[in-house]
């Protein structure tokens, strides 16, 4: 009565009521020795938290171990705290728990599963049931749990899922095919197998389900009528070496389309590198056909302009269109590589599944940033070049403004 009438901060309510007739217990009333009363104490309830006070209560929010990050139970001991790949499961305390960051989401075993349960016996999310840090000694709290993980797990590792007789089956097509029903003890008894052969396939989302259907076929061999606590032994490593043959058997291809990839890698390095020595060269060729008029028409003629200021708008003319021819192709060539290089960005984010991101340096980047660093010296010298017309130009052009005409 004093906890209802004061509830801590971490209690949302407290409720009395009498086990008879569910009457409220009365602010000042006096409970007698053999009254019998049912009391119900609500946690507060904080964003990201579920919080509970016994591990048995563990058992009946199954479904909020999906979307929480902190699990926190008052009847835990430190040493028994433990974490899955969606949250971590610790003592509650005052203090506010160390925030947990899950990973990533994983393939959803419904894709390789068939449910005919209708009670959606397959989750839908494996990470609340596959553990990330084993506890330091496991308590009724990691009980509760991997009796929970026992049924998940074998129902998201067979190959289909059904009711029968009030139980849950499991199948597995094999061959040979076979079909289980198991006890919570016999489930809790082949926990570790579950664990390792779920860690096997789920987390490496890399060909999931192949590995799947290799390590049911495999569980589905081991089974033998009446040895349930048999089921699974030694079902990973043989999966595990089924896999192995089955990469190996690909192998041949998979170099091939590798080779071809690699080939067209480098041509796509080697086109761009030649398009920049090409306009390297060409800007050379416009250096030299912008000179040729002012070499050739400017300067033997300027004694013979009818006007030097005339001259001299034909000097700033010449320089006005040296600075134009200049920077249009700077600006051309700059366009160009940047297209490439958004080019590259986008057909590297899609070979970077099958070539290492070092050898896309070694066959691609390194020889372009190479022949980058020849052009960016070559337009260095012709832009002093230009830069040296444009100023004779200038200074032509201001003496004979500043000269008088000669009649």
């Amino acid at each position: 009565m004093a906890l209802r009438d004061a509830p801590p901060a971490y209690v949302a309510s407290v409720t009395i009521t009498e086990a008879d007739n569910d009457t409220p217990l009365e602010q000042n009333a006096t409970p007698g020795p053999d009254d019998l009363f049912r009391i119900t104490v609500q946690a507060r309830r904080e964003p990201g938290q579920l919080r509970l006070f016994m591990a048995r209560s563990l058992a009946r929010c199954e479904a909020d171990l999906s979307t929480v990050d902190n699990v926190l139970i008052a009847s835990m001991k430190p040493h028994e705290t433990f974490s899955t790949y969606r949250c971590r499961i610790q003592l509650w305390t005052n203090d506010p728990p160390e925030p947990f960051a899950p990973s990533e989401p994983l393939p959803d075993p419904r894709t390789y599963v068939s449910d005919f349960t209708g009670e959606a016996e397959v989750p839908t999310d494996i990470r609340p049931w596959l553990v990330r840090g084993a506890p330091e000694q496991p308590g009724a709290v990691y009980q509760v749990w991997g009796r929970l993980a026992a049924r998940r797990l074998m129902a998201a590792l067979s190959d289909r899922v059904s009711r029968s007789d009030g139980g849950t089956t499991y199948h597995f097509s094999g061959p040979p095919s076979c079909a289980v029903s198991l006890t919570d003890g016999e489930a809790v008894a082949i926990l570790s197998r579950l664990q390792e052969g779920a860690a096997w396939v789920f987390p490496e989302t890399r060909d999931a389900d192949t590995r799947h259907l290799l390590l049911a076929a495999e569980w589905a061999r081991t089974h033998r009528k009446g040895q349930v606590t048999e089921l699974g032994e030694g079902a990973l490593e043989s999966a595990k070496a089924a896999y192995a043959a089955y990469v190996k058997s690909g192998s041949k291809e998979t170099l091939k389309a590798l080779a071809e990839l690699r080939k067209a890698v480098v041509d796509e390095g080697q086109k761009a590198a030649q398009r920049a020595q090409e306009l390297a060269g060409a800007m050379w060729k416009d250096i030299a056909i912008a000179a040729a008029p002012f070499i050739l028409k400017i300067l033997p003629d300027a004694s013979k302009a009818p006007s030097r200021t005339l001259a001299a708008i034909l000097a700033f003319c010449a320089a006005a269109f040296l600075i134009f021819s200049f920077g249009i192709q700077v600006f051309i060539n700059n366009r160009y590589f940047k297209q490439q290089r958004e080019g590259r960005a986008a057909w590297k984010r899609e070979i970077n599944v099958a070539i290492r991101q070092k050898e896309v340096e070694e066959l691609s980047e390194e020889p372009l940033r190479k022949s980058l660093e020849d052009y960016y010296k070559v337009r260095f010298a012709v832009g002093v070049v230009y830069a040296l017309l444009v100023a004779a130009l200038l200074v032509f052009a201001v003496s004979n403004l500043q000269t008088p005409t000669q009649p």
